[in-house]
């Protein structure tokens, strides 16, 4: 509570001198009640015109301001917002009370750094404000009032979310305005809005041509690579599902019906970019989504990871790891690769959860390891049964899987946000032949790993891209060379076609369902089942920052949640009793594996074994567990 009390007063003198001239040290935001410290970079200043200014009239600040360094473009933010690069030695406090001074500048705020200068996140005149659900609408309003700050929307996915604006009279900052909302009675979470772009971090063997080329499904040498390394894909289909037509949504660039995944199996998805995310001018509205998650004509990252994850075994093209599943396209890049605003990713990720997904499949990680508020409570909702999410049905969770994140430099580094949240499963990628790959992020955040290829060569993951002379093939990946048929690309990687591999094994999971396996949180069992079930064959022994928990496998994740069906038919019945007693007594085998005839998890079949299903079937004693051998 003392610690609390600090925090508040400290929060309460930052918004008080934030009222007034601005003197900055360090300040600072909050996620949950952990504080994260950020400084005003030296580098950078955000400037917003008064909105009479036109494109034309924002050009000759330069000549004005020798603060601003006028070799760098500036970048538009948003609500009239550009970012501008200063130039050596001005510093924020000298710049921003120069610009201060331009009758066109309306507000100037910081670029603000972590103070190691490792992620970077700029601000506008937003707060996001979570209140709580049961707060009256009048006394939100009320809120925000007594603190500087007006109503301006909310959210079409998650009750209470609103988005609010300083109020015109202050010019400050509104880190300390949503730091001081945070703490108050009635709100859930608040931070001054965070701008950072995400970076774009597949029963018998299938008969589809490519699949011979999909060594991260089954690995036979065939790329150079050493045989038995992939995820144990093949195996792991022989196991039947309950539910063949689980929802995995995928939050990327934008899907387009395939070939090798038909419109039938594509859910009604969700725009949230459209076209171009570009205003024609600083004080245009914004453009409005075209209610198509279709990707640009150059785009095909979401599609590579659809097919990695989803791809139809159907004897054309190449597979998926779950080849029945229905995608649901989350679209959160507009058509020339421009990302959506953070308020919208939060939004994209309740949206996904609401329209019914069970996995949310993400091959992509902001540039920093702090976290951005808005989108980390998203998935903090996500994964728990959200009680103020717009869902329909009863309420569930889902699990959400991330990329760790690649380093194109080579250097390593720390696993990603938001892949180093707990409440996500965060993969990495190893090579052909298990080898941990050196743009793939490490640290003690980091899950599992699965194949993958080289980022700095395109990759080399067979999957699909968008159907005739558009998407990568040949015009992004065909100087290099690319696959024949223009709808598939041979050019996949980095840890974006490692994390749906996994995405596709907690799809599988889930579809053959397990008793253990709670529906509103099948993230706190999924996560242990991938694990635990990894193949520990390279690495140090046991968990380490640059494999985690070893390469994930789906044959030994769906081994573990389906002992007791001896006769693998996808029902547990005195067969099953038969089939025990056979395996522990006779010499018999299970039709997939005798492990399954473990029904106690002792590691041995045996008349307990035999014992413990009798109980099941006929005494309602619990289903057999999941085991790890």
């Amino acid at each position: 509570m003392l610690t609390r009390l600090v925090i508040a007063v400290t929060a309460v003198c930052i918004l008080i001198v934030a009222s007034g001239p601005l003197c900055f040290a360090e300040e600072f935001y909050f996620d949950l009640d952990t504080t994260y410290a950020v400084i005003p970079s030296a580098l950078k200043i955000a400037v917003q015109f008064d909105t009479a200014q036109t494109i034309q009239a924002q050009s000759g600040i330069f000549a004005a301001h020798p603060c601003l360094d006028a070799s760098v473009e500036p970048s538009y933010l948003q609500r009239g917002f550009s970012v501008y690069a200063l130039q050596p030695g001005y510093g924020f406090e000298a710049s921003a009370a120069d610009l201060r001074a331009d009758a066109s500048v309306d507000r100037v705020v910081p670029v603000y750094v972590t103070p190691a200068g490792s992620s970077e996140f700029k601000v506008s005149d937003l707060v996001d404000v979570q209140f709580d659900v049961g707060l009256p609408h009048d006394s939100a309003l009320t809120l925000l009032a007594s603190h500087g700050l007006r109503f301006v929307d909310s959210s079409s996915f998650r009750r209470s979310l609103w988005t609010c604006a300083l109020d015109d009279t202050i010019k400050a900052s509104p880190l300390a305005y949503g730091n001081a909302m945070h703490l108050l009675p009635g709100v859930k979470w608040a931070c001054a809005r965070q701008y950072s772009s995400p970076v774009l971090s597949g029963v018998t063997a299938p008969t589809d041509p490519y699949y011979q080329y999909q060594y991260y499904l089954k690995n036979a040498g065939q790329t150079g690579g050493l045989s038995g390394f992939d995820i144990a894909a093949e195996k792991a289909w022989q196991v039947p599902l309950a539910d063949s037509s689980l929802i995995v949504a995928v939050i990327d660039d934008g899907i387009a019906p395939h070939p090798d995944l038909p419109a039938s199996r594509i859910m009604p998805g969700y725009d949230f970019a459209g076209d171009s995310l570009i205003r024609p001018c600083p004080g245009c509205p914004p453009l409005p989504p075209d209610d198509d998650p279709t990707p640009g004509s150059l785009r095909n990252h979401g599609m590579a990871c659809a097919g990695i994850l989803a791809a139809s075994h159907n004897s054309v093209g190449v597979a998926g790891v779950f080849g029945g599943c229905r995608i649901l396209p989350v679209k959160i890049y507009d058509n020339s690769g421009v990302i959506v605003d953070t308020i919208s990713v939060a939004s994209a990720i309740y949206c996904a959860l609401g329209q019914g997904s069970r996995v949310i499949s993400c091959s992509w990680t902001y540039p920093n390891i702090t976290p951005i508020v808005a989108v980390a409570n998203a998935i903090r909702d996500v994964v728990n049964p959200c009680t103020g999410c717009l869902i329909a049905g009863p309420p569930m969770g889902a699990v959400v899987v991330f990329a760790a994140g690649n380093d194109q430099n080579y250097s390593g580094g720390p696993v990603l946000f938001p892949a180093n949240m707990p409440e996500v499963i965060a993969v990495g990628a190893v090579d052909n032949t298990g080898q941990q790959w050196s743009y793939s992020r490490t640290g003690f955040e980091l899950d599992v790993v699965a194949p993958s290829g080289d980022i700095n060569l395109w990759g080399d993951q067979w999957t699909i891209d968008q159907s005739g002379d558009v998407g990568w093939n040949p015009h992004v990946t065909g100087a290099r060379g690319d696959a024949p048929d223009q709808g598939y690309t041979m050019r996949m990687g980095g840890t974006s076609g490692a994390c749906p591999q996994v995405a596709g094994i907690a799809a599988l999971l889930l579809a053959r369902g397990h008793s253990e396996i709670d529906p509103q949180r099948p993230y706190l069992k999924l996560r242990e089942i991938i694990t635990r079930s990894a193949s520990d064959d390279v690495g140090p022994a046991g968990y380490d920052p640059y494999y985690g928990y070893g390469r994930a496998n789906a044959y030994r994740a769906m081994l573990s949640i389906i002992h007791g069906d001896v006769n693998n038919d996808g029902v547990i019945d005195v067969l099953d009793c038969i089939g025990v007693i056979d395996v522990a007594f006779s010499g018999g085998n299970a039709a997939l594996d005798n492990s399954v005839a473990d029904v106690n998890c002792d590691w041995v079949a045996d008349v307990f074994d035999v014992i413990a299903l009798i109980g099941h079937l006929f005494n309602g004693d619990p289903a057999p567990a999941i085991c790890y051998e």
